[in-house]
């Protein structure tokens, strides 16, 4: 969330030492909120995270909950060997001091298979739900919510609240690669990494993950696969060895493919990777990917907001009254709060003939179903 607005007398420039900018409080909260036909509909919840005044004007910008995410690191990764999903979200959250969100029981039921490295919380989390094929969202509420991608239509975007539709139709993609690495455990101990600490304590990193840990000085307060906490006695820098079993990884691929290509067009791989993924787990995601991509249209909407989220599916009004509307996942949305309350949407879908039956998965003879 990004806003402007007019500071007449100064009140919020950093340079004003009794100005009001000393209100402001970073991750202080905020809810934006859109108006339709008269009723107060919340954007999302907003949290300061940085301001500046120029020429009488103060610019605010806010994240949301996955923004938070986004500001915190998560150190404690480990190899994970069929682990449920939802236990390795709660750690995820408490790293980033997040205690608002849900998550539906069959995400939290996922096994996860691999390992988290240190990095944010934000693609931590993301490793995680590309294992559980589950997307996370803020949109329109307080809190931050996990569940499974559903392909159920939310909403409809008509042409009484329409201002433009473009349409193109995405490359052609036919196969799917999903990279992942499994990791066996070394027998011996080895060295992993050495280096000169001086006193204090001290937080080494490593690039590979490593157990049974071990310094020839010093003292270890804490030790995780990705890193040890090491104590080091008043004296001047010495050279410390930290040993250990180490995890050896070896990278494999699941690949989904169409048996039988579109007419006209040639063979065209996109490929993925995945830390949290056994090859059971990357095949499900290569194929959910590939049926994903089989919607080769794309669809960008111009139009009055409403009640769609990012992440849910809408049908889309066609410009051409005389054809069959369009079925989208919504991919992105941007909101004009000042402007007159204008979205505007990035989708990707495909055409509806006559009568669309996608999402039962079932196809009644004599009804056209559309093409991709």
């Amino acid at each position: 969330l990004t806003f402007d607005f007019v500071d007449k007398y100064n009140e919020f420039n950093p340079g004003n030492p009794e100005g009001m900018h000393k209100t402001f409080q970073r991750r202080q909260d905020m809810l934006a909120y859109e108006i339709v036909e008269g009723e107060k509909i919340p954007v999302g919840m907003f949290f300061l995270d940085s301001s500046s005044t120029s020429e009488h004007v103060c610019k605010m910008k806010a994240v949301d909950l996955k923004g938070m995410l986004d500001n915190t690191d998560f150190l404690d990764g480990r190899i994970y060997n069929g682990e449920k999903a939802g236990a390795v979200i709660a750690e995820i959250m408490d790293a980033a001091g997040i205690k608002n969100y849900t998550v539906d029981a069959e995400t939290a039921d996922t096994p996860l298979y691999g390992t988290l490295a240190v990095q944010t919380c934000k693609k931590a989390l993301r490793e995680v739900l590309f294992a559980c094929g589950s997307i996370v969202s803020t949109s329109m509420q307080t809190g931050l919510s996990i569940r499974k991608s559903s392909k159920a239509i939310r909403s409809k975007i008509r042409r009484g609240r329409k201002f433009e539709t473009t349409l193109e139709t995405d490359r052609y993609v036919s196969d799917i690669s999903v990279k992942y690495k499994t990791w066996t455990l070394e027998d011996t101990v080895s060295e992993i990494t050495k280096g000169i600490y001086g006193e204090g304590i001290h937080r080494i990193q490593f690039s590979d993950p490593a157990i049974n840990l071990t310094v020839n000085a010093g003292q270890i307060l804490k030790q995780m696969p990705y890193y040890i906490i090491l104590k080091m006695p008043m004296q001047g820098g010495t050279e410390v060895v930290i040993s250990g079993q180490k995890y050896v990884s070896v990278e494999m691929a699941a690949i989904s493919g169409v048996e039988k290509l579109k007419s006209g067009e040639l063979r065209n791989t996109k490929t993925f990777s995945g830390t949290l993924l056994n090859f059971e787990s990357a095949k499900k995601a290569a194929d959910r990917i590939l049926e994903y991509y089989q919607l080769q249209q794309i669809i960008k909407a111009k139009y009055i907001a409403g009640d769609e989220k990012a992440g849910n599916w809408a049908e889309i009004d066609n410009p051409e009254k005389s054809h069959g509307n369009f079925v989208a996942a919504i991919e992105s949305i941007t909101t004009d709060l000042t402007g007159g309350f204008i979205s505007t949407a990035k989708c990707r879908g495909y055409y509806e003939l006559l009568a669309d039956y996608y999402i039962v998965g079932e196809i009644y003879t004599g009804e056209e179903s559309g093409i991709l």
